[in-house]
């Protein structure tokens, strides 16, 4: 079952801050008549987005494969638009977005594997590699195109 969130978009453009788990599906609903809305995540405000997920009647389905190019741990931007008039997109809220680790049961497929010894691999895109703010030096990065 996933947790549902519910977004009510007001006249002005609203802070709304996101908490995701890892390995967790999440129903973020906005109670908006705007029927084609987008969801854009960077790794900085105004940065080329990372994730961009279009709503399906109103609600945005955040499944762990969409989120799996984000860094557990780190902040990230996103906003949400209006995309009814595609020529005049509107903004109808931004803030942060975390993913948080968890504890996944088993049988879920893991984004970082850990080896013996104590050392991570993890594949990622240069672009993620390069968003990275610190490198662990106990992960081994395999950067693919």
């Amino acid at each position: 079952m996933a947790r549902t969130l519910i977004f009510t978009p007001f006249d002005a453009v609203q802070e709304f801050n996101l908490s995701l788990t890892r390995d967790e599906k999440l129903i973020l609903a906005i109670s908006t008549a705007a029927p084609d809305l987008a969801l854009s995540i960077s790794k900085t405000a105004g940065g080329d987005p990372l994730v961009e997920l279009r709503s399906a009647g109103g609600a945005f389905t955040i499944t762990p494969a969409a989120v799996a190019t984000l860094i557990e741990g780190q902040l990230y931007q996103h906003n949400i638009w209006d995309l009814s008039d595609p020529s005049d997109p509107v903004r109808l809220a931004f803030g942060t977005l975390k993913c948080g680790a968890s504890i996944a049961p088993l049988g879920v497929t893991y984004a970082t594997a850990i080896l013996v010894g104590g050392l991570a691999a993890v594949v990622l895109t240069a672009a993620q590699y390069e968003a990275l703010d610190l490198k662990d030096p106990a992960t081994l990065y395999f950067i693919v195109n």
